[in-house]
């Protein structure tokens, strides 16, 4: 059986996500080719993206959501402006078994291997192509982290690249979010520096 995927929010988590899914929203232009990483803010994205218009999908991980299916089928992911790649491109997916069903021979969807998917230049063929990651630290100069106080969360994957590429990307941006503070507010995660 293939690994199953779901991601739930406590009450505190879904209070922050709705004002940092409708900064994110204000920020996603229409005809956006989008790559979103992974986690907790990345999994909810797609229920903000419901007022956008002819949306495109490159990226390494897509997370299957019931918000993410309604996206394609109300036409708001149509690729229709992304003439390069005109197809939901990706290299895995996580979600449940009727996602995979529901991918299964599905031809909006196109799987390549990360060599290809994650080529920077490769990634700066996307039209307004608009990477979205989480962070869990930045800092005054603007470096993010995704480890805080000495404690190592994330492994290495594709952000570097996609961040890269996205930069050499005509319209090109890269969005980092996080919020301020921790879950219980006691502590920042917006230091002075990143050591």
């Amino acid at each position: 059986d293939l690994l199953e995927y779901t991601l739930s929010l406590t009450s505190a988590e879904e209070e922050w996500m709705e004002k940092i899914g409708g900064y994110l929203a204000r920020l996603i232009e229409n005809e956006t080719t989008l790559n979103v990483g992974l986690g907790k803010w990345c999994y909810h994205i797609w229920k903000y993206l419901v007022h956008k218009q002819d949306l495109a999908i490159y990226s390494e991980i897509l997370s299957l959501t019931p918000a993410f299916w309604n996206l394609v089928e109300n036409n708001i992911i149509t690729c229709n402006h992304n003439p390069v790649y005109p197809h939901i491109m990706t290299s895995f997916a996580l979600g449940t078994k009727i996602d995979y069903q529901r991918l299964h021979h599905n031809p909006f969807f196109e799987f390549h291997a990360t060599e290809f998917l994650n080529n920077p230049l490769n990634i700066a063929r996307n039209h307004k192509m608009c990477s979205i990651y989480g962070a869990i630290a930045v800092d005054l100069n603007g470096q993010i982290s995704n480890h805080l106080n000495q404690r190592f969360y994330s492994g290495i994957g594709g952000e570097l690249d996609f961040i890269n590429g996205t930069a050499l990307a005509e319209g090109g941006k890269t969005i980092i979010v996080l919020p301020s503070t921790t879950r219980d507010g006691k502590i920042s995660r917006i230091l002075p520096m990143i050591n």
